[in-house]
């Protein structure tokens, strides 16, 4: 992890993005980037190390159409298991990351391919609870929300119908 400010970049429609980051820069341990398609996200994930990501399943490719092309395995076809691909095998980082969408069946199939943990996939529409909880226990930031707020939040969190370990 880096020094200094965890460094999170949020992949989504730029108003999406925005909320998001809205959310988590309510914390002084955080620093958000958001990027509103695939192609600037890739230019800012070369350019920059991320602490975490977290990206929107059904995403635009943008600029990085050519780049992000050529799969014929049917579980790669959505931006984001091409993007974890291309950051994981390309770049060589492993930062964690985060998915959120709205289809619980493509999601699962990301998550299983990848190993992504069932409480690092949101289904939309989410618990902005659960998921700053989240994003606080993957970076060792303390919460600020209320233990009991939030354990009654995480039990009835939709997601953990359709993602287990």
């Amino acid at each position: 992890m880096s020094e200094g400010k965890k460094r999170i970049l949020v992949i989504d429609k730029d108003l999406l993005a925005e909320m998001v980051a809205d959310q988590l820069n309510k914390y002084d341990e955080f620093k958000v980037f958001t990027a509103g398609n695939l192609g600037e996200a890739v230019s800012m994930i070369r350019e920059a190390k991320f602490d975490l990501i977290v990206v929107e399943h059904f995403l635009a490719y943008g600029s990085a159409y050519e780049l992000l092309k050529g799969e014929s395995d049917p579980r790669m076809f959505y931006g984001a298991p091409r993007l974890i691909k291309f950051v994981r095998e390309n770049l060589r980082i492993n930062p964690p990351f985060v998915l959120i969408g709205s289809d619980p069946g493509l999601l699962n199939q990301s998550r299983q391919k990848f190993e992504i943990p069932a409480e690092r996939v949101f289904l939309t529409p989410y618990s902005s609870f659960s998921f700053e909880k989240i994003v606080c226990d993957i970076l060792a930031v303390e919460c600020r929300l209320a233990d009991d707020f939030i354990a009654d939040e995480m039990n009835d969190h939709k997601s953990r119908r359709y993602f287990q370990d």
